[in-house]
């Protein structure tokens, strides 16, 4: 089992985007030339972005989960702060291996990513926002239902899912990259997103680290 702040905190956060909710938005016009595929087109080829992915409670907006996201590659690193302490979740797919951090104990857990099944891990939904991206852009039932403006940048509205559970997702035109998504109980937005060639060295644990193994 992974101890520490940093995995309970992932967890959590999983556990609370499985839960769904229907949303809402209006609808406008759309040009012939915007279509799904396009956008699936940009976003597979993304390969080094940061970004901060925020989900605020509805009924209580002062309480909010913040990760603050790195992915290049195969390589992806999280970072979320929780009563002031900052775990920490390392992940390289192409190395089957992980790392979390544990600030109350200033420890690393380095984990085996195909466990005890032996399967190997790829790239995560979970942890990725291009490959939930990709999941619903390539989905069957995707449609486009408007278009609006966040932040000063383009977007197409998309409904996926099923009728008793739709989600909809704004997807930045330019890139194919979401910003917000609403569906579940705690809707999901993504700001500062930086597309840059990101650092090897942020994938790296820091010298002298202590590691346990899980």
């Amino acid at each position: 089992m992974v101890r520490g702040i940093s995995w309970r905190i992932i967890a959590g956060v999983i556990a609370a985007l499985l839960l769904l909710f229907p949303g809402c938005a209006p609808k406008t016009t759309l040009t012939p030339t915007e279509t799904i595929p396009e956008l699936l087109d940009r976003v597979t080829g993304i390969t080094s972005v940061k970004y901060e992915q925020v989900m605020t409670n509805p009924e209580k907006p002062q309480e909010t989960v913040q990760w603050r996201v790195w992915i290049k590659g195969n390589q992806t690193r999280i970072e979320t702060t929780y009563e002031g302490q900052t775990g920490v979740l390392i992940i390289d797919y192409e190395a089957q291996s992980g790392y979390t951090y544990d600030p109350s104990q200033n420890v690393w857990t380095k984990m085996d990513l195909g466990g005890q099944s032996g399967e190997p891990m790829t790239l995560n939904p979970m942890f990725s926002v291009m490959e939930w991206a990709k999941s619903i852009l390539a989905s069957p039932g995707a449609v486009i239902v408007g278009s609006e403006t966040i932040d000063g940048k383009n977007c197409l509205v998309i409904e996926s899912g099923e009728e008793e559970a739709i989600l909809r997702t704004w997807f930045w035109k330019d890139y194919g990259f979401p910003l917000r998504m609403e569906g579940f109980e705690t809707p999901v937005e993504w700001n500062n997103i930086e597309f840059v060639n990101i650092s090897d060295s942020i994938f790296e644990l820091p010298a002298g680290a202590e590691i346990t193994v899980e």
